[in-house]
């Protein structure tokens, strides 16, 4: 059984307009060894909205409505868990090679959300035969995560809220996506959350002119995120 076939469907999410992402991340799914993506695997058409309606930018709201759509397909669908992932992915060959083991780490967890792809340099060193460990800090980037079906309910309910609150409201307004998931982990400390250690997917190099800082805007974040203002590119819509 590969990796793939753990997750109930999963979704790239991409611009239609987008082509040279889609061949460039179908290029990568042959490259790594995920010879059998179709059948798992769909291209979900990003939304690119009219209005920025109050967020940082026209692509940070597209980011999170474009999110939100999967999700909420995943739930009306009955999803076991889905798989999420941005166009800019890279995956690394770690993630089909040790597939099992994170398979097997995902079962002994009642896990919510697991980030296969993240910034974060505060996981210490890997730990042999735990390729998953836990961690509850705010996390920058969405582009390579899972989201267990038993969240789905009131994270969709919470992301599609989201925007119909208007900025700075203190249940969480306009966003970018990676925002809106942090927020609710922190209102819902009873998700567990696990973070690949080693990072299991980076992002290509690609224009962007995308820059945020929503890691100030969410109450006792701002000092623990500091770190990751290195970070300096961001999904391009």
């Amino acid at each position: 059984m590969g990796i793939l076939d753990y997750f109930s469907r999963g979704y790239v999410i991409n611009l239609p307009s987008r082509t040279d992402r889609r061949r460039e991340t179908e290029a990568m799914f042959r490259r790594v060894g995920l010879v059998d993506w179709r059948e798992h695997i769909e291209f979900h058409a990003a939304t690119r909205p009219r209005s920025a309606e109050g967020y940082a930018s026209l692509g940070a709201r597209g980011g999170l409505l474009s999110h939100t759509a999967v999700l909420r397909k995943a739930l009306d669908q009955g999803a076991r868990n889905v798989l999420v992932m941005e166009d800019d992915l890279e995956i690394s060959p770690e993630f089909v090679a040790k597939g099992e083991a994170i398979a097997e780490a995902l079962d002994r967890e009642e896990w919510g959300f697991a980030y296969f792809g993240h910034c974060l340099d505060d996981l210490g060193e890997p730990i042999p035969g735990r390729p998953l460990q836990r961690y509850d800090g705010p996390i920058l980037l969405a582009h390579f995560l899972a989201v267990n079906g038993t969240v789905l309910p009131r994270l969709v309910e919470f992301m599609e809220s989201v925007d119909k609150r208007p900025a700075g409201h203190p249940d969480g307004g306009p966003m970018f996506a990676d925002g809106a998931l942090t927020f609710f982990r922190m209102r819902n400390p009873d998700v567990l959350t696990l973070a690949a250690n080693p990072n299991l997917g980076l992002q290509r190099s690609s224009k962007s002119d995308i820059t945020t800082r929503w890691f100030d805007e969410i109450p006792g974040v701002g000092a623990v995120a500091r770190p990751l203002r290195r970070v300096k590119r961001w999904l391009k819509r």
